[in-house]
């Protein structure tokens, strides 16, 4: 469907909020997956900011992922394997809260007021991010996050 018409939302109404199908869901390209058991406001709010340019991700999903302080994971990790963080990708200090921000399904205009920033500052520290994580949309960038394993602070201003 997204090869046919790329203009077009896709979002999943489900009943099932399976951490891996809603991964599954955003990676082929859905801009949100919203469970049918949510609240009819929260629903609302999800499609309108799906319609927006932003992508939707279940509170309880990114709840699974972040901590409520940012800790990064250390650069050696049970397999002895390099585990990058975010400034080893560039990324600056305020491009990862615009990224937690983005994390938490906010769209450009929702993050300037959260940060006080005009939506140009917004819009380059998304594009910025977007090219350090070598991702095309918000919905890669979520996902590379959690690829990578940050814990990324919840933003409530």
């Amino acid at each position: 469907m997204r090869e046919h018409s790329p203009q077009v939302s896709i979002v999943v109404v489900s009943a099932n909020t399976d951490r891996d199908d809603v991964l599954r869901a955003l990676d082929l390209g859905a801009a949100g997956f919203i469970p049918k058991s949510g609240q009819r406001a929260v629903m609302l709010a999800a499609l309108k900011l799906v319609l927006s340019g932003g992508v939707y991700i279940p509170p309880e999903i990114l709840a699974r992922e972040q901590s409520s302080r940012p800790q990064f994971a250390p650069k050696h990790h049970g397999t002895d394997r390099l585990r990058l963080s975010p400034t080893d990708f560039g990324i600056t200090e305020r491009q990862i809260e615009v990224l937690a921000l983005m994390m938490q399904g906010k769209s450009n205009e929702e993050i300037c007021r959260i940060l006080n920033l005009a939506e140009p500052t917004v819009k380059n520290h998304v594009a910025a991010t977007l090219k350090a994580l070598k991702v095309k949309n918000r919905t890669e960038a979520v996902m590379a996050v959690i690829g990578h394993g940050w814990k990324l602070r919840p933003i409530e201003k």
